[in-house]
């Protein structure tokens, strides 16, 4: 399964980090599903394979996505959880994918 934008998995996790501070930024005006949704089709456009993969994998760039933005805007008053899980949030889907494709 193509989990961050097929091949060039290094522009999706920079492009999810770079939407995580920013939508931090946007939190009054923007909810969280609208740049999740945003970056989730964004990745599924640019993730490859057939349709039924696209769909797939834009739902699963949307739930993960609105998930880590939403938890990432809980946690804005306290830096020393919100950079962690920063971090370590976008680098979790990276992680995965090569842990599926190892065992592929």
């Amino acid at each position: 399964m193509i989990f961050l934008f097929g091949e060039n998995k290094m522009i999706g996790l920079i492009l999810l980090l770079v939407l995580a501070k920013w939508q931090d930024f946007q939190a009054a005006n923007t909810a969280a599903w609208q740049w999740a949704l945003g970056y989730a089709l964004v990745g599924a456009l640019f993730g490859g394979g057939g349709l039924v993969l696209m769909v797939l994998n834009g739902m699963l760039l949307f739930l993960y996505t609105w998930g880590y933005f939403a938890l990432l805007r809980r946690f804005t008053d306290s830096l020393l959880i919100w950079v962690p899980l920063y971090l370590g949030g976008a680098l979790l889907p990276f992680l995965l994918t090569v842990m599926m494709l190892s065992k592929a």
